[in-house]
């Protein structure tokens, strides 16, 4: 008669221990939270400068008088993206440590919501070069 004896080492964490993660994926997302919210609040504090006129006419005025501001608005929003995506990610992955179905259902919505999120962001990059067009044609 033979035996297997297992030489692995034994898994000490309880039921309610929280395995650390290593330590590049909290920096990557305390850096993806920090700078995806300091890039949103720019835009959202720099549109505080600019009424946002309720029709088109009006505002392809406004992104004409203000090109240098509106252009900076939309591409900071932008660029904050997936700068966030990263830090919710990294935060679900954390999550998924101790909740496993929670965190997988959070990071697979919170990817689908960034992914709806960089559409509007970029059909706003898309409106503004429009609205930049000196002869108005693109915009209308």
């Amino acid at each position: 008669m033979t035996s297997t004896i297992d030489v692995r080492p034994a898994d000490t964490s309880g039921p309610g221990t929280v395995r650390r993660p290593a330590p590049w994926g909290a920096g990557l997302a305390i850096a993806g939270l920090v700078i995806g919210a300091a890039g949103n609040t720019a835009q959202a504090v720099l549109g505080q400068f600019v009424d946002r006129p309720e029709k088109v006419a009006d505002q392809i005025v406004l992104a004409n008088e203000h090109p240098a501001l509106v252009t900076f608005m939309c591409v900071v929003g932008t660029v904050a993206v997936p700068f966030m995506a990263i830090g919710f990610l990294s935060a679900a992955r954390f999550l998924r440590g101790t909740m496993r179905r929670t965190g997988t259902v959070a990071a697979v919505l919170l990817m689908l919501g960034m992914w709806g999120f960089m559409a509007v962001q970029t059909s706003e990059l898309v409106q503004l070069e429009a609205m930049l067009d000196p002869e108005g044609g693109a915009a209308a």
